[in-house]
């Protein structure tokens, strides 16, 4: 398949491409405290649209139901957010045919159910219900697609600043401005 999806004989659907990146970091001084943020950009046609949304997560554990204690936020759950957060976009609008670029490989499987088992799907859920939701509310025709990460492809390249960029805001958002460590 090619850029372009020929509809008819005639009429050519241009689709959007969205990429789309996460990026979490620690607070030092206290490590229950983290802050993320996504990034995203959209490229239409001739034009470029970029966002970026910080996050804040104080509370980073659960308990399971044998009393011990897992990590709730992870990168491939923070891809998702950031996927979301980009479909949730202005500059996305009804009936859009989105193509979604992500540089985790476990969203892009989550997303379609495949070479994963069922119970780590499970996991990511209530994520990929939201993607769904946002997906059929506005009735998006929409492909996911891995692209590699870190590897100064444009669009891929700029998600990922801009992601760092919305996870620092968080921190300050927070009132914290010591030292963190960032993972992406």
């Amino acid at each position: 398949m090619g850029l372009y999806t020929n509809v008819s004989v005639d009429t050519y659907v241009h689709p959007i491409l969205l990429f789309t990146d996460a990026s979490l970091q620690l607070d030092r001084g206290n490590s229950n405290v983290r802050a993320y943020g996504t990034g995203h950009m959209v490229l239409m046609y001739d034009r470029v649209f970029t966002g970026w949304t910080p996050h804040v997560n104080t509370d980073v554990k659960q308990f399971t139901e044998h009393g011990l204690q897992k990590e709730t936020l992870n990168l491939p759950i923070l891809e998702m957010q950031a996927i979301i957060d980009g479909l949730n976009s202005p500059y996305i609008q009804v009936n859009d045919n989105v193509i979604v670029y992500t540089d985790s490989e476990i969203a892009l499987k989550a997303y379609y159910g495949v070479g994963m088992k069922p119970i780590t799907i499970l996991k990511y859920a209530k994520m990929l219900k939201q993607i769904r939701k946002t997906k059929a509310n506005k009735h998006l025709k929409l492909e996911i697609r891995w692209i590699k990460g870190h590897s100064k492809i444009f669009g891929n390249n700029e998600a990922d600043i801009l992601a760092k960029r919305a996870s620092k805001k968080a921190f300050k958002l927070m009132g914290i401005n010591q030292s963190v460590s960032d993972i992406t």
